[in-house]
């Protein structure tokens, strides 16, 4: 990083939180999905993770289907 220019250095430091934050909130979801964490890796990979988040917005979610079998067996329990 020494031969960066000083805005340089200030737009990567920025960025830097917003970046980490965004992963952080994909593991989250696609934990809540039932998918494993490494999917957000895929999120690096341009055009890639376009066809990714529309897969998996029209995909089954199994922690989906879990809460909301077990929610129903509460109501009728």
């Amino acid at each position: 990083m020494e031969n960066l220019d000083e805005q340089t250095k200030v737009v990567i430091l920025s960025n830097l939180p917003t970046v980490v934050f965004g992963f952080w909130v994909l593991v989250r979801v696609l934990r809540k999905a039932g998918r494993s964490s490494w999917w957000v890796l895929l999120m690096i990979v341009p055009l890639l993770n376009i066809i990714m988040l529309w897969v998996f917005s029209f995909v089954s979610w199994p922690g989906l289907e879990r809460a909301k079998a077990e929610h129903t067996s509460e109501i009728f329990s």
